[in-house]
């Protein structure tokens, strides 16, 4: 079984997205995505203590982190004084398992760019560690990638 860490978002914001597309709403570099990607779909809902919140990717998630790790600092300093737990248990209650609300990671086939610019304002997590999930899609070049209804 696969597992899923790091950026993830909701399946909702992906489904069908060509690559290009996904490359600009999520904060890939420009032709990071170019010889495809998989959508992965978490098969259980991290603890409260398994994620972060990053908001949106309009923000790059290492301009909240310091040595690769959540700042709180640096988030208040951005965002505000917030309540973080609360944060969380918002974000928590919203997922699901199933459909548009299901937690999903996109990951590149092959790894080439770790650069990561300003999205288009996605929203955005981050799992701190490893999910269990399933491989809903393999996405390559040229295909459309299109659901007739949420799987």
């Amino acid at each position: 079984m696969a597992t899923i860490s790091g950026c993830v978002t909701l399946l909702k914001f992906v489904q069908g997205q060509s690559l290009s597309e996904l490359e600009a709403r999520l904060g890939f570099s420009t032709g990071a995505l170019h010889s495809g990607a998989e959508i992965l779909r978490a098969t259980e809902l991290p603890p409260l203590e398994g994620f972060e919140c990053y908001a949106y990717t309009l923000q790059p998630t290492d301009t909240l982190e310091t040595d690769g790790r959540y700042d709180e600092s640096k988030v208040r300093e951005r965002f505000g004084d917030l309540d973080r737990l609360k944060l969380k248990e918002l974000a928590k209650a919203s997922w699901a398992l199933k459909g548009g609300n299901s937690l999903v990671k996109v990951r590149q086939l092959l790894r080439e760019s770790a650069e990561y610019p300003q999205g288009s304002g996605v929203p955005q997590w981050k799992l701190t560690m490893q999910v269990p999930a399933e491989r809903l899609v393999t996405l390559l070049p040229n295909e459309p990638w299109v659901f007739h209804s949420l799987p």
